[in-house]
């Protein structure tokens, strides 16, 4: 279910997290049995076709700049929100902007004495990508932590570039794990 999940809602922290709370709370009726492919598609369809909008109400108000892009915080601050919300009654820490020592990480997530980290960043050319990387690995050699999970943001992402870029990096020096993962937000269904 956390595949389709993410391939229905295209990984749109906002939008998941939406569908999530419907799934698990708003037309879950028993807690203690897994999710059915059925009920997924009933709580789909009921999303899609008796439920407003939520997508676009999620994004209207979104502060955006000159371009008239949505500020990359929004997502940001989505995505904490949709980890927080989640993970919060598994008893899972997730704190925002954490100082490291060389800068700050943006979200940290504790789980049975186990800390993870999560770096945040808008795709914005390879030269920065390769930046981001080396960026997460320090952030990760800070922490003491033997991997990390660095999320970039774009608007759409075609399959084969994601293909490319979508990939875990093994630092030579630190052997330190990179999982790289892009979230596509297409916005241009808002503008």
């Amino acid at each position: 279910m956390i595949d389709r999940i993410f391939y229905e809602f295209r990984g749109q922290p906002g939008l998941t997290c939406w569908f999530g709370e419907l799934l698990t709370e708003e037309y879950n009726d028993n807690f203690t049995r897994p999710i059915t492919k059925e009920q997924f598609d009933y709580v789909y369809t009921e999303a899609i076709n008796v439920l407003p909008n939520n997508k676009k109400w999620l994004l209207k108000d979104a502060p955006r700049r000159k371009d008239l892009r949505i500020f990359v915080a929004v997502y940001h601050f989505s995505l904490y929100m949709y980890l927080y919300r989640f993970l919060r009654p598994k008893h899972v820490q997730v704190w925002p902007e954490f100082p490291t020592g060389n800068g700050k990480i943006n979200l940290l997530i504790k789980y049975a004495n186990q800390l993870y980290g999560i770096e945040l960043k808008s795709y914005t050319d390879e030269s920065a990508y390769h930046d981001a990387i080396d960026k997460a690995e320090n952030y990760a050699v800070q922490l003491s932590i033997p991997k990390i999970s660095l999320v970039f943001f774009v608007d759409i992402i075609e399959e084969k570039i994601r293909k490319k870029y979508k990939i875990e990096y093994i630092a030579p020096d630190t052997g330190i794990q990179v999982d790289i993962i892009f979230i596509a937000c297409e916005e241009e269904e808002f503008s």
